[in-house]
């Protein structure tokens, strides 16, 4: 569903339009309230987002979007043992990563990969080869400095991500949501309830869209179990368990 179509009326802030009473033209004529719903949007992608995550961490999930992998080297420097994780899209901070994959380096196109540290495993003041490493806020911690010789062998290591979805800026029209099509409704359903919300007069309408409860869940609600249902069997080849959770509890 693209974010906003004028001509077919079926983007997203078209939904939008329906959803919310506001009528044809209300929101994409009005710089204020288009920038509103934008948001709106974003926040429920965001929502979205989490949900897909959470189903299975063993399957990768990434945002259609984004025309780069989630994996980005770093400099090696000598008798260095902390570095920066890298962020996660061009141009965007370090709170663009969520989640980090794997930390490798290559030996003859193989990859050799570094182990999360433990509790019983102690930083090392002295230089090698690294073998663990160690997260803490927006730094990585090697196990031990980088020698001058693993440097020598190894001019980067590789850092695998999971990144933030790719959000959309009021300007958009043909850009979709990065993820299964057949679920970009829930997407105006979200900006509209939280729309209704703030308006007095309308916000028990929103309840039928968002509401909160376990035991009579709104249309947003209802649609993350399905959402999550789908993408725990995305891959036919993975045994996916799912502990399925309130949608409610995903916010």
């Amino acid at each position: 569903m693209d974010f906003s179509n004028t001509t077919d009326k079926n983007g997203l802030l078209q939904l939008c339009e329906t959803l919310s009473g506001i009528g044809s033209t209300g929101i994409t004529g009005d710089t204020t309230l288009k920038a509103q719903f934008t948001a709106y949007i974003n926040m429920g992608l965001g929502v979205v987002w989490h949900n897909i995550l959470q189903v299975n961490k063993s399957a990768k999930q990434d945002d259609y979007n984004y025309t780069n992998i989630p994996d980005a080297p770093i400099t090696t420097v000598t008798d260095q043992q902390d570095f920066t994780l890298p962020v996660a899209s061009t141009g965007a901070n370090a709170n663009t990563l969520q989640r980090v994959n794997g930390i490798y380096y290559e030996v003859d196109n193989e990859r050799v990969y570094l182990h999360p540290m433990t509790n019983d495993e102690a930083l090392s003041g002295n230089s090698g080869f690294p073998t663990a490493y160690l997260l803490q806020g927006k730094s990585i911690f090697f196990d031990r400095p980088l020698s001058a010789d693993f440097v020598a062998q190894h001019s980067v290591f590789q850092v695998e991500f999971q990144r933030i979805p790719s959000y959309f800026v009021s300007g958009d029209t043909t850009k979709q949501a990065g993820f299964l099509a057949i679920h970009h409704p829930l997407l105006a359903v979200y900006a509209s309830a939280m729309h209704l919300r703030g308006i007095p007069e309308k916000s028990a309408l929103s309840y039928r869209y968002m509401s909160g409860r376990d035991d009579v869940p709104g249309d947003f609600e209802s649609g993350i179990v399905r959402l999550r249902l789908d993408y725990a069997k995305l891959d036919d080849n993975f045994d996916n368990r799912m502990t399925m959770r309130s949608a409610g509890s995903g916010r």
